[in-house]
C-alpha cells in the first residue's frame, strides 16, 4: 500500500509541476493550433486520396524542451492524426489521380520489352526521380529497381500488375493498372488488396503536347516507352516548371 501511494503521489506531483512549468503553457497554447485530416473522396466507382492532418504531441514536446529549459516553436513535436475514410483500406475502386493538394505527379512506363530501359534509368537518375515500371516479362533488373525507390510490376491476364511484386522490396503497396475499367479485375485486384490504377493521362502519341494539355496536380501519367523516350527530358523539365513534384505510386497516393 506504500509503494501504492508512493507511486501515485510521484505521480500526481510530477503533474501538477508539469501543468503549471511556463514551458508546458507555451506547449499547450501551441497544441490548439492543429491541422485536420482530409478523408478520401469517393465518387462513384472511384476515390481520391484523402490527407493526414497533424497535432502538436504535449507529451514528447515538453520532454524535448525541459531538456534544454526553454521553449522553443522550432522543437515542438508533432504526431499525425489519419483520416477517418482512407485509401488504406479502400481496393474496391479505381484510383486515377493523387491529392491534388500535394503537388504530386506521377510517371508509369509499360515496358514490352527492355530496349530503352537503361536509357530511361539514366534519365531517372539524372533528376533524381522515382517512377513506376510495369513489365511484360521478368527481367534481372526488377529488384534492382525496386530497391531504387520506383514501383515494379508485371502484366497478369493481359492486365498490367504487380500482385506477384517481390516482397523483398521496398514497396508499400501493390498495384493493378488498368486503362480502361474492368469490374473483374478490379475485383481480383481487390482480393488481393491491391489499388486499381487508371492513368488520368494517357500518352500515346505526340507526348510533350498530351501532357501540357491535360497536366495538373495529381496527375498519373502513362507512357509507351518506345514514343516518349525521344521527349522524356523536356517532359520532365516541363513538369518540373510548373512546380510539381514527380513520384512514385507510394508517394503520390501517400495520405
Amino acid at each position: 500500500m506504500l509503494a501504492t501511494f508512493s507511486f501515485y503521489y510521484t505521480f500526481k506531483t510530477t503533474t501538477v509541476i508539469k501543468n503549471t512549468d511556463e514551458i508546458m503553457k507555451y506547449i499547450e497554447e501551441a497544441s490548439k493550433e492543429k491541422v485536420y485530416p482530409i478523408d478520401a473522396y469517393i465518387d462513384g466507382d472511384m476515390v481520391i486520396p484523402g490527407l493526414k492532418g497533424s497535432e502538436v504531441d504535449i507529451s514528447k514536446s515538453y520532454d524535448v524542451m525541459k531538456k534544454i529549459g526553454t521553449y522553443s516553436s522550432n522543437m515542438l513535436v508533432y504526431k499525425k492524426i489519419p483520416p477517418n475514410i482512407s485509401i488504406t483500406k479502400i481496393y474496391n475502386k479505381y484510383i486515377q489521380e493523387g491529392n491534388p493538394k500535394k503537388n504530386n505527379v506521377t510517371l508509369i512506363f509499360k515496358i514490352d520489352d527492355k530496349t530503352y530501359l537503361d536509357n530511361i534509368i539514366t534519365i531517372l537518375d539524372k533528376y533524381d526521380i522515382k517512377a513506376n515500371f510495369f513489365f511484360n516479362d521478368y527481367y534481372d533488373e526488377d529488384i534492382k529497381l525496386s530497391n531504387k525507390g520506383h514501383i515494379i510490376g508485371y502484366i497478369i491476364n493481359d492486365t498490367w500488375a504487380n500482385i506477384l511484386v517481390n516482397k523483398t522490396s521496398n514497396q508499400k503497396n501493390i498495384y493493378c493498372y488498368l486503362e480502361d475499367k474492368n469490374i473483374e479485375t478490379l475485383n481480383m485486384c481487390s482480393m488481393n488488396k491491391a489499388h486499381t490504377i487508371i492513368p488520368s493521362i494517357k500518352v500515346t502519341t505526340n507526348p510533350t503536347i498530351t501532357i501540357k494539355k491535360n497536366l495538373k496536380s495529381g496527375s498519373i501519367i502513362s507512357l509507351n516507352v518506345d514514343k516518349a523516350i525521344s521527349e522524356l527530358e523536356y517532359i520532365i523539365r516541363y513538369i518540373k516548371s510548373k512546380g510539381y513534384n514527380i513520384v512514385n505510386l507510394d508517394t503520390l497516393l501517400e495520405e
